[in-house]
Formats: structure tokens, C-alpha cells, sequence
């Protein structure tokens, strides 16, 4: 879970199929275009109000 990672880690190493994509804080390894490089998905990064950590929600697309 992002989200989690976020909160409880101070660094993150980001693989994609078993190769170092991002190291470093969660600020620097989890941006929008890593995530979308990485997961393929579209996200939303920003801070949770009640103690300022990232918070990353999935942007809904294609829907009719």
C-alpha cells in the first residue's frame, strides 16, 4: 500500500521487475510520474490535513 509506505517509512526503494526504479524519501520516490511509469496508473498526490504526510489517490479514467 502507497499510502502506508508514505506514512511509516522515511526511505523507499521503488523496483520494477527487480530493478531500482526510484530510492529516497517518499517524497521523491512517490511522484506521479513514477507511480504512472511504474503501476500505470494515474494518481493524485497531495497531503493528508491532519498530520501533512502524502497522500496518493487513484484518478478514475475512461468512465461513461
Amino acid at each position: 500500500d502507497l499510502n502506508l509506505a508514505a506514512s511509516f517509512c522515511d526511505i523507499l526503494i521503488l523496483l520494477d521487475q527487480g530493478k531500482i526504479v526510484a530510492q529516497g524519501t517518499p517524497q521523491q520516490v512517490l511522484t506521479e510520474t513514477i507511480i504512472k511509469q511504474v503501476f500505470n496508473v494515474q494518481v493524485h498526490i497531495d497531503q493528508q490535513p491532519y498530520n501533512q504526510q502524502l497522500r496518493i489517490s487513484f484518478k478514475l479514467t475512461n468512465i461513461k
